[in-house]
Parts: C-alpha cells; sequence; structure tokens
C-alpha cells in the first residue's frame, strides 16, 4: 500500500488570488484580496450586478463565485 505524503503548513503555503469576470470575460486575474475588495465594491456596486462574477484560486484551483 502506497503512503501519502501530506505538506505541513510550514513547507508549503497555498497561494490564494482573485479574478474578476465580465459575461465570463476575465476583467482582472491574479488579484490580491486587497486589489480583489477595492476594485470588487467600485464594480459590484456601480455595474451590471447580474453579470459580474468572481473566482477564489488557491494555487491553480479556482472556485467561481457569483457575489461577494
Amino acid at each position: 500500500m502506497k503512503s501519502i505524503k501530506t505538506c505541513s503548513p510550514h513547507t508549503r503555503r497555498m497561494t490564494q488570488s482573485y479574478h474578476i469576470y465580465f459575461r465570463q470575460e476575465v476583467l482582472f486575474k491574479n488579484l490580491t484580496l486587497e486589489e480583489f475588495t477595492l476594485i470588487w465594491d467600485k464594480l459590484y456596486t456601480s455595474y451590471w450586478k447580474d453579470d459580474i462574477t468572481y473566482s477564489v484560486c488557491y494555487d491553480e484551483v479556482c472556485i467561481e463565485e457569483a457575489s461577494y
């Protein structure tokens, strides 16, 4: 039986970033939380609430969200 190696939090840290989309097209990619918050607050409260989405990415895996 093969053993599964797990990484401790000290050996590997997952990178978190944000992507913002308008009608499924990327507007902003690889934003930090601070950048995302600033831009999202401006876009989402002002424009096209149904057409603006975002995803949170951990390394290469992204999870799409509809609202913040």
